[in-house]
């Protein structure tokens, strides 16, 4: 469980090398932020529709803004993975998407909190972060870290890896 092989096989290596794609942890917190956002949207709307019986052009924007906020939810909690390839990473979360060379990443930090200034593409409150382009960072939470730093190294050696 949290990661699997998609797609076709690359045969340019000495062994094959799949596009594997990781899942994200979820982490109770962000877990609950979001499934309450929805509640509150939904039973606002539902409240104002069918108890209040206010359906006027206030109400349907606001069912329509609230309706797109629930779907953009639903695509990062259901949308947010990283996928390696032969040549690159993908972090996808939602309608967000980071697309890094392998060979740019200088360094894989460890043990970090999501707290802080850099991009986020994790549903989780701990991680890693991905530093790549000499100056640029991505926060990721591959539910099986291990295999995933593996993975990245087999692919690019020069990958330091960093405690905290």
């Amino acid at each position: 469980m949290g990661l699997y092989n998609v797609g076709h096989k690359l045969k340019n290596e000495k062994r094959l090398i799949m596009r594997t794609r990781f899942l994200t942890e979820k982490s109770g917190l962000i877990k609950f932020l979001i499934i309450s956002t929805i509640l509150i949207l939904f039973g606002l709307i539902s409240y104002l529709c069918f108890i209040v019986r206010m359906l006027n052009a206030e109400t349907i924007i606001a069912g329509i803004i609230s309706g797109l906020v629930i779907f953009l939810l639903l695509w990062i909690w259901f949308g947010t993975y990283y996928q390696l390839s032969k040549d690159k990473l993908v972090a996808a979360s939602g309608p967000f998407v980071w697309n890094i060379k392998i060979i740019d990443i200088d360094f894989i930090r460890l043990n970090q909190k999501t707290f802080g200034g850099m991009y986020k593409a994790t549903l989780s409150m701990k991680g890693i972060e991905i530093r790549y382009n000499k100056d640029r960072s991505l926060f990721i939470s591959p539910i099986q870290q291990e295999i995933f730093i593996e993975r990245l190294k087999e692919l690019n050696t020069k990958i330091e890896i960093k405690e905290k």
